[in-house]
């Protein structure tokens, strides 16, 4: 249903960091094996088109149910739309079912638009369906020869290798479209995404599945749930290995507008260059990106110079000397203060804290804030007195440091 109220907040990190917090989350998944579960239960005793009917009124029902949560009003209203047109004989369209959708949530709820979830399920639904094709074009590509890759396994091998394949390619592109977003509001990006994702997708349709049937007969498959989830768990640990994540400054608008505009042509230019029926429009486009890569071969040297220069340029743009900035932190009880010297170097005086124990302040607001001024490094530190609502957890270590330093003398 969605409620993760009671979900240990270090096991909510790890999936965070891991990129697999979708899975706390209702979303599209959850209503595919809604509609394949109760196809599959209803179809032979309703038929085909009462079926769909039940499915429909199930859908709305759960949308009450989970409390019209962004991610299952958006998967919902599309599942219902993509029923309705097996219903009415119409074809579905992708582009007019996400259009209705957000425009149906938009109208409960303006405010909506701000929300991160919803930003999130709609951007990875829209790299799915602009980006997987090209992807997993691009992934099968990689393959080894067909008669080596007969040679060395069977059939079936073949068929899971493609199965991994297409997992990724999904991954991927759900991560082309998403990741702007999710540096802009967390500034992390999750290094082992492939690997959790592509565990956690073999095991968490079984989860789901054992849901439905703990519910219905709990003694009988509540241990096979258990320990499901916590496989689960695990493969979220993955997050606390070395290197799991890598901390960005918030990027500004016009960041986010080129990294699209770049991606997008990427995507466009990698499927017109592989296109097997070639329109007039794709023909020219073909022919200007063979163009382009013409110049750029005929005229390397023309174009290195063009990037010296702009590379002594951003040097003397970071190195002109600008005006200084002082930020005085709300941490709550206690003080902190970060300053930007006009050679762009930055000082922090104080952490701030807090005596409870369920609270990091450095974490939680301190490296946030931070991070969202556009810094990734502090220069200096200057800690003013040693009082935990200076420092937060920091005078623990220092006192732990100290008796070692006197035991040792």
């Amino acid at each position: 249903l969605g409620d993760s109220g009671e979900i240990d907040e270090n096991i909510k990190e790890n999936f965070r960091v891991s990129n697999i917090s979708h899975i706390l989350a209702v979303s599209g998944m959850h209503i595919s094996y809604l509609i394949i579960g109760t196809n599959i239960i209803f179809r032979n005793i309703f038929g085909k088109r009462r079926t769909q009917i039940i499915i429909i009124i199930l859908l709305i029902c759960y949308m009450f149910i989970t409390g019209f949560s962004p991610s299952i009003v958006r998967a919902s209203i599309m599942g219902i739309l993509f029923i309705c047109s097996k219903l009415f004989y119409r074809k579905n369209d992708i582009w007019t079912t996400l259009a209705i959708s957000i425009f149906l949530s938009l109208i409960y709820n303006p405010f909506l638009i701000t929300n991160i979830g919803l930003q999130l399920s709609y951007l990875g639904t829209i790299g799915i369906v602009l980006f997987h094709k090209n992807v997993f074009h691009f992934l099968k590509s990689l393959k080894i020869k067909e008669e080596k890759l007969k040679y060395r396994f069977n059939r079936n091998t073949i068929v899971l290798i493609n199965k991994i394949k297409e997992i990724l390619s999904i991954s991927i592109s759900v991560q082309f479209a998403i990741l702007p977003v999710m540096v802009y509001h967390f500034n992390l990006i999750c290094v082992y995404f492939l690997i959790t994702n592509l565990l956690v997708s073999l095991i968490i349709g079984p989860i789901i599945i054992m849901c439905v049937f703990t519910f219905l007969i709990p003694n009988l498959f509540s241990k096979v749930l258990e320990k499901l989830i916590n496989i689960l768990i695990i493969i979220s640990k993955i997050g606390e290995l070395p290197f799991s994540k890598i901390y960005i400054s918030s990027p500004n608008n016009i960041q986010i507008l080129i990294y699209y505009l770049f991606i997008l042509f990427i995507n466009f230019a990698y499927s017109v260059y592989n296109a097997k029926e070639l329109t007039q429009t794709k023909l020219r486009t073909r022919n200007l990106i063979s163009l382009i890569k013409y110049k750029v071969k005929k005229r390397k040297s023309f174009f290195i110079k063009i990037l010296i220069i702009i590379i002594i340029f951003s040097l003397v743009f970071i190195l002109i000397p600008k005006n200084l900035k002082i930020y005085f932190v709300d941490v709550g009880q206690g003080d902190c203060t970060f300053i930007v010297t006009p050679y762009n170097k930055t000082i922090l005086i104080d952490g701030g804290g807090s005596l409870s124990d369920n609270w990091d302040v450095g974490k939680k607001i301190l490296l946030p804030y931070i991070l969202d001024r556009g810094y990734t490094k502090v220069d200096y530190i200057i800690i003013s007195h040693f009082d935990q609502d200076h420092v937060d957890r920091f005078i623990n270590n220092y006192e732990r440091v100290k008796s070692q330093t006197s035991n040792n003398k």
